[in-house]
């Protein structure tokens, strides 16, 4: 999914995007509907670099993350809300049609 535009990345942001993930991001059963992909990597270009949401959703699925879309077509995963990134960042879960709480560091 979206392997093309993953590797538009250099071998060196793949392997940070990919390590971070790993790290910051734990998996669950179901599919989080909270958290969606725009979410997700807007967290991540504010600490390293941009990625598109593609870029995004590529290393998500070669994480073996589950990729589904939610009703406004973004790309939603199967992201513990015990994920290191929403403890760590305090990112807290926002009611619907608002903005996540990204603090910049």
């Amino acid at each position: 999914m979206f392997e093309e535009e993953f590797n538009k990345l250099t071998e060196r942001q793949q392997s940070l995007m990919l390590n971070w993930l790993k790290h910051y991001l734990q998996p669950c059963e179901e599919i989080n509907y909270n958290r969606p992909a725009l979410e997700l990597k807007n967290c991540f270009c504010c600490l390293f670099f941009y990625v598109t949401r593609e870029q995004f959703t590529c290393a998500m699925s070669k994480l073996g993350f589950s990729v589904a879309k939610n009703e406004k077509l973004d790309y939603v995963f199967n992201v513990s809300e015990k994920s290191k990134m929403f403890v760590d960042f305090h990112i807290e879960q926002k009611p619907e049609n608002t903005l996540p709480n990204i603090p910049y560091m």
